[in-house]
């Protein structure tokens, strides 16, 4: 008798969805499109009031036709994290990608992730590059997004810092589940309202080694309204830099690492410039003033960020520099 082969592995793919109705019916149209053949995908509804719990349901037959699987659960508003906490006790797949629903994957995504994988034994995770479309226009390409390394890939540390494009990779991850268990051992993420992608990241890039497959198999859909991008006041967005630093910190103290000193430098370094520069542009010297003497303590402004810092320490000199700035764009 011949040899039967054995079934290819399950992917889950984990998504939260908050009122995410308007999207739902694309996203889900472009799960099922998908040339992988085995595919489960756990859908979270954090208490929507827009109908998204039921919209995704009526789709439970279409999966079943596919040969996939669609599992819904809802539970009361506790954000994202919480929602991918309940994904993550759920999922049944060898392998996970977690993404939001407005964004989409191209048809053979998982296909190649997965192949890149198998070829790749050497790789922990697999990260694809992306392409930036409209939210009107899912067609045309506004730019193509892939990580940089340098030379040298330091994936975890570029998180902490935010430089060379450390791209969280919501949608672009694939990671087995036995990689995932051994960077998150509870299978549970620091739950806060603000962030998912740092909690799942930050101990998947400690531990492994990322492989970057450099095809644009994702699509991240820019809207004006999304969570990220929505407009803020100058104390939301202070506010929203301290949040950040409680999650990162949170996350790394979870990890028990030798390098926690360290990697809270790096999150306080990263985030003190943040609070510099959205101070500096908002007129609040003071705050400006304060932040930028943590960073020259430090040694740690560029050129550019030092003038901005000696400015700050004069008003007069800042007011005739935004007056000067103002007459320009005018003309």
């Amino acid at each position: 008798m011949m040899k039967q082969e054995e079934p290819l592995p399950l992917v889950s793919i984990l998504t939260p969805v908050y009122n995410g109705k308007a999207f739902l019916d694309r996203f889900l149209r472009c799960i099922l499109e998908q040339a992988y053949p085995r595919i489960e995908l756990v859908l979270v509804d954090d208490g929507s009031t827009d109908g998204s719990f039921d919209t995704a349901e009526n789709y439970v037959d279409a999966f079943q036709r596919r040969g996939y699987s669609l599992r819904c659960f809802r539970q009361e508003h506790a954000g994202a994290a919480a929602a991918i906490n309940r994904g993550l006790a759920e999922f049944t797949g060898e392998y996970l990608k977690w993404m939001d629903c407005d964004d989409l994957l191209e048809p053979t995504c998982i296909e190649e992730q997965m192949e890149f994988l198998k070829a790749h034994p050497e790789y922990g995770f697999t990260i694809c590059d992306s392409r930036y479309v409209e939210n009107g226009n899912l067609e045309e390409t506004l730019r193509i997004f892939g990580r940089k390394t340098n030379g040298k890939d330091d994936y975890f540390r570029d998180i902490l810092r935010g430089t060379h494009n450390y791209s969280l990779g919501s949608g672009t991850i694939l990671v087995s589940r036995e990689n995932l268990l051994h960077a998150i051992p509870m299978m549970q993420i620091y739950a806060s309202m603000e962030g998912q992608n740092y909690q799942l990241m930050l101990p998947l890039t400690y531990h492994f080694t990322c492989g970057y497959l450099r095809r644009p198999l994702f699509r991240r859909v820019l809207r004006n309204d999304s969570h990220s991008k929505m407009t803020r006041s100058y104390q939301e967005q202070k506010e929203r830099c301290d949040h950040f630093i409680v999650l990162m910190k949170e996350t790394v103290r979870r990890m028990h690492i030798l390098e926690e000193e360290e990697a809270f430098d790096l999150i306080d370094r990263r985030f003190t410039r943040q609070k510099f520069l959205l101070a500096y542009e908002n007129g609040d010297l003071r705050e400006a003033e304060y932040c930028g003497a943590l960073l020259h303590k430090k040694k740690d402004l560029s050129r550019k960020e030092a003038l901005k810092w000696m400015v700050s320490r004069h008003p007069l000199l800042y007011s005739m520099l935004k007056q000067q700035v103002k007459q320009a764009d005018e003309h």
